[in-house]
């Protein structure tokens, strides 16, 4: 009976209304992000990549905390778009309905997921990427 229940739920919020939510939670998770100025944590196992790694776990974290923040968004989205059969949104939230390690496999091939999640563990909120990039000297240089 409350599976039933769960299912009417879900339907009863369109595409067009799921995708506004989510639009409106991703402003809230940027607004944390660009509040939060706290530095990277070190880590030695970090510290050992290659400029480019490190440019890419960062992204990855970045992406990762913000998929935490929009998650209950994100999965009212892909339901409601599934339900509505909404091609014009899936297409345009593509990205974001696709699993992050798909999006990144490219960018963190050799690179041990399992050291990534440990970073993650101790930094854990959506975080100003600009600040990291600075703090780290990563940003680019003008």
């Amino acid at each position: 009976m409350l599976i039933g229940f769960t299912g009417c739920a879900q339907s009863s919020v369109d595409s067009t209304e799921a995708a506004k939510r989510w639009d409106a939670q991703y402003e809230h998770c940027t607004d944390i992000a660009r509040a939060n100025t706290t530095d990277f944590p070190d880590n030695a196992w970090f510290d050992s990549l290659t400029v480019e790694s490190k440019k890419s776990v960062i992204g990855y974290l970045y992406n990762y905390n913000q998929r935490i923040c929009t998650a209950e968004q994100t999965e009212q989205l892909r339901s409601a778009i599934e339900y509505d059969n909404n091609s014009e949104l899936n297409s345009y939230y593509e990205e974001i309905l696709t699993p992050l390690d798909v999006t990144f496999a490219d960018r963190l091939q050799g690179i041990e997921k399992s050291e990534i999640l440990k970073i993650q563990a101790q930094y854990s909120e959506p975080f100003s990427i600009r600040h990291v990039l600075t703090q780290l000297e990563l940003y680019p240089k003008r």
